[in-house]
């Protein structure tokens, strides 16, 4: 007998849930805030095929990550009112700024000259990131009413991406007087998850609210947190343009050729809005 309340229990409450079971499509869109910085020092030491020049460098070569914009998709099937699974689909432009760093060259000449300086220098670049394009499976919560508040938070999956790092590059002759630019260069590199530690795994959670404006339409507001298992990205052989001595463009190669790979964890928030239809 309690064997047979039981299924009938469930039976009804499946059939409530059923009733009760509706579908939500979302689109959002909204700034993104990374919390991402590197600095990295670099000494590359004599270069060779260049008579021995010998390289100083002053300041620190960093790559800082800048928001973008986010936008994307969701979504939600909820058995329940208040429960629910959520499957969303965002991407994330994330802008970084490169530079900071100045390596002095001196080049030794046959007497009576001495020697000859010249300095080059990383300005301010420009990091091309393909958007970042996480795929999530989240537990969705939901309150009812006109006004709702929303959570939801569960795994995250980050495809491969590429990067590119558009430097240019100035010099100036004698360590003193103008400087001007006379190249720049294209250095690519992509995220491989070949290391210990190295995945596309990692998790989300957002809480937002949700306000009807119609039968079936909504407008809501979320803020979500991304954080993904460490990535690596490997260096590409760079291409340049412009005119550099030889010295100079020793120099450029040598320091892109011996760049090590930069390990970072792909890390940021969004706040968005958007419009949600319910069917």
């Amino acid at each position: 007998m309690r064997i047979h309340v039981a299924v009938l229990s469930l039976v009804a409450w499946m059939a409530v849930s059923e009733a009760r079971a509706d579908w939500e499509l979302a689109v959002h869109g909204g700034p993104t805030f990374p919390f991402y910085e590197q600095s990295f020092s670099f000494d590359p030491g004599p270069i060779g095929g260049t008579g021995g020049a010998v390289i100083s460098q002053e300041g620190l070569y960093h790559l800082d990550g800048r928001g973008g914009i986010s936008l994307g998709a969701a979504l939600a099937f909820h058995p329940r009112a208040v429960a629910g699974l959520e499957l969303r689909l965002d991407t994330a432009d994330v802008d970084v700024r490169t530079g900071g760093v100045r390596y002095r060259v001196r080049v030794g000449l046959p007497p009576p000259i001495g020697s000859l300086t010249t300095d080059v220098a990383f300005t301010e670049g420009v990091g091309d990131l393909e958007r970042l394009r996480p795929f999530s499976l989240n537990l969705r919560l939901r309150s009812p009413g006109a006004w709702r508040v929303l959570a939801s938070g569960g795994v995250s999956y980050l495809p491969a991406f590429r990067f590119a790092v558009r430097q240019p590059i100035e010099a100036r002759l004698g360590g003193g007087g103008p400087q001007f630019e006379i190249a720049e260069i294209l250095v690519p590199a992509e995220a491989l998850p070949d290391q210990e530690g190295d995945g596309r795994w990692g998790m989300n959670g957002g809480v937002g609210i949700q306000r009807r404006i119609g039968s079936r339409l909504q407008l809501q507001a979320d803020g979500r947190y991304f954080r993904f298992q460490r990535q690596t990205l490997y260096w590409g052989e760079p291409q340049g343009t412009g005119a550099l001595t030889p010295v100079q463009d020793d120099l450029v190669r040598e320091i892109t050729a011996r760049l090590d790979p930069v390990r970072f964890n792909p890390t940021f928030f969004q706040a968005t809005v958007g419009v949600a239809l319910s069917f």
